[in-house]
């Protein structure tokens, strides 16, 4: 099997080719040993070694694509310039290679040419500067369902890409790709597409040897003398498309390339690789912590593990069979525990709760997250997409730009959760973004009337590196499938779904830009949990989750920082909150160690009746 990992995509299992009544993709070994065997290294890898999936029920194959050769992969139709050229100048060669191969080798000549069938352009993709194709003896639905010809298809995709600098550049004939293609779905047609011979001396003749008419008797010029409009109107209608051209360019709005990224965006992407650097750096050091833990930490009896401090890896004293004693009690948790704490154990002094003051009452972080966290649904005219918020005064939800982006010109923004009871109109107040343009993604609204419980933000010079975290919200990968959520978003309910809690730890707090800071952590998100809180284990806010950035390896998870959550906030209306400025020491009720059984009662000897 190939070493690197490049993608995985999913096709329909009628858009493989079949060669016997079998998939092309099934002959892959086949292909590539062939491919191997031709003397030229670079030659295997240009075929993306598949692992596939058997048919799920709608006829979904799952295919993970892997080669030799290392690098970030990129679609080549993203490229430009002198790279691009080189890029398609080792296409040419590579596909000219292939049909070698496959004419030393007839037995397998229709699945190699078959081979050089892929679904779009962009399944050319470039790794360590090589062409490498994915999604290869397949064909798109349009070509399957005869809606368009094999070698329409062709061109394309393949003809999009390949160098046109000379035919000498194009290592085939245009007829023999579709028939290629063809001999690859039904091992026929190559035939069929070729024109047939002609052995006449016009065939040999360069310059097509075209008869010249005979003079005309009368005009003594040639009887097919063309007429001047017949002579100028291609060179009129060129100037009146030049024409048409140039009055779209002068049209507001109209660009011909895209625009440039802004300074932000600039700055950002320079940041970035510093915040992966440190990111690794974060990850080594904890890697380090859990391996001195499970070296010099010991097995109680009871089943716990005890850190060298005497202390559980959640920071705790072990637990204690007789829950009277001291140690069973409500303890304190140190933030840089070695692993996070579980939230169901997790209490809070609930200070607040929207109608007045609380006094030494403690609950559940998670009750407390579920009251203040909303689902937020924006509804327009091209469609309706949610997100989540979370309320940072009794009235006022915060969230991100994009969860309601749709919604700001003319839409609906509702936002619910159990305590709302049903969907409730809100008010956008402000919004910044999107990210990739100001280094912001936020959004304030209002609900009138409404005086909900809510969160307090963590001022931003406290230390959160290595602590442990809560991120809160309705990721689709888990409320899609809730009823509830379908029926929701269809207007047939007004039950919200649950609140989907994770929990982790932060790894890095970085600034990305010169207003722009991030964290990254541990408690995973997905689509959905936009705008929802990250909260340390004291209740506190500590970052919004906004994106997921996926790597080759691993995704990060980024929420947005207190500086740049105050930075906005203070900037004009709503933005007034409560800021907690105390470290986090978290309350958290231990696990208590199993009660043993109560020895059963010996039975009474029996009486010896004996005489």
């Amino acid at each position: 099997m190939a070493e690197y990992f490049i993608t995985k995509t999913s096709l329909e299992q009628s858009s493989l080719l079949l060669v016997d009544d079998n998939p092309v993709l099934a002959a892959s070994s086949e292909i590539l040993d062939a491919l191997r065997q031709s003397g030229d290294p670079g030659l295997a890898s240009f075929l993306a070694e598949p692992l596939l999936s058997r048919p799920d029920a709608q006829g979904q194959v799952a295919v993970s694509w892997y080669c030799d050769t290392e690098g970030t992969p990129r679609p080549m139709e993203g490229l430009s310039g002198a790279m691009r050229e080189d890029v398609a100048d080792r296409l040419a060669e590579r596909v000219a290679a292939v049909r070698a191969v496959s004419a030393a080798n007839p037995d397998l000549s229709a699945k190699i040419d078959a081979a050089l069938s892929i679904i779009a352009r962009s399944d050319v993709l470039v790794v360590g500067g090589q062409p490498v194709l994915i999604n290869w003896g397949a064909v798109p639905r349009a070509v399957v369902a005869g809606q368009m010809t094999q070698a329409a298809h062709f061109d394309a995709t393949f003809g999009e890409l390949l160098p046109r600098t000379s035919e000498a550049a194009v290592p085939f004939t245009k007829a023999a790709p579709a028939a290629a293609v063809v001999a690859g779905a039904a091992a026929t047609g190559a035939a069929a597409n070729a024109a047939p011979a002609d052995t006449s001396d016009t065939a040999q003749d360069p310059l097509g040897a075209v008869p010249v008419p005979d003079p005309d008797p009368e005009n003594g010029d040639g009887g097919n003398r063309p007429s001047v409009l017949a002579v100028f109107w291609p060179l009129a209608a060129l100037c009146v498309l030049m024409l048409l051209v140039l009055i779209w360019l002068l049209l507001p709005g109209t660009r011909l390339f895209p625009p440039e990224p802004s300074a932000v965006a600039l700055e950002m992407r320079d940041g970035s690789e510093e915040a992966l650097r440190d990111i690794n750096r974060g990850l080594e050091e904890r890697i380090a912590m859990l391996e001195d833990g499970l070296e010099n930490g010991i097995c109680t009896p009871e089943g716990d593990f005890i850190l060298p401090s005497g202390r559980t890896p959640e920071g705790l004293l072990p637990p204690s069979a007789d829950p009277s004693t001291d140690d069973a009690r409500l303890q304190d948790s140190p933030p840089e525990a070695l692993v996070p704490p579980n939230p169901e154990r997790v209490q809070v002094p609930q200070n607040r709760t929207g109608e007045g003051e609380t006094e030494d009452q403690v609950t559940g972080i998670v009750d407390i997250i579920e009251q203040k966290t909303v689902l937020v649904i924006a509804s327009a005219a091209d469609g309706t997409g949610f997100g989540t918020g979370f309320f940072v005064a009794p009235n006022i939800v915060f969230t991100n730009h994009h969860v309601i982006e749709s919604a700001i010109v003319s839409g609906e923004v509702l936002v619910m959760n159990e305590a709302l009871g049903v969907p409730t109109p809100a008010r956008i107040i402000r919004h910044d973004g999107p990210f990739e343009q100001t280094g912001g993604d936020f959004a304030l609204l209002e609900i009138e009337g409404a005086n909900a419980p809510y969160f307090d933000l963590l001022a931003p010079e406290q230390e959160v590196k290595g602590q442990a975290a809560i991120a809160a919200g309705f990721p689709f990968d888990i409320v899609g499938s809730d009823v509830r959520f379908q029926d929701l978003m269809e207007g047939r309910s007004t039950v919200a779904p649950d609140l989907v809690i994770t929990n982790g730890i932060v790894n890095t707090q970085q600034q990305i830009a010169t207003n722009v800071s991030v964290l990254v952590h541990s408690a995973s998100i997905s689509k959905g949990n936009s705008g929802g809180p990250l909260v340390d284990m004291c209740g506190r806010v500590i970052g919004m989750n906004t994106f997921v950035s996926e790597q080759a390896f691993r995704n990060l998870n980024i929420a947005q920082s207190m500086p740049s959550l105050l930075r906005f906030l203070g900037a004009g209306q709503g933005g007034e909150v409560t800021i907690a400025d105390s470290g986090c020491a978290p309350n958290i009720t231990p696990p208590q160690a199993p009660t043993p059984a109560p020895e059963a009662e010996a039975a009474p000897a029996p009486e010896d009746t004996s005489e």
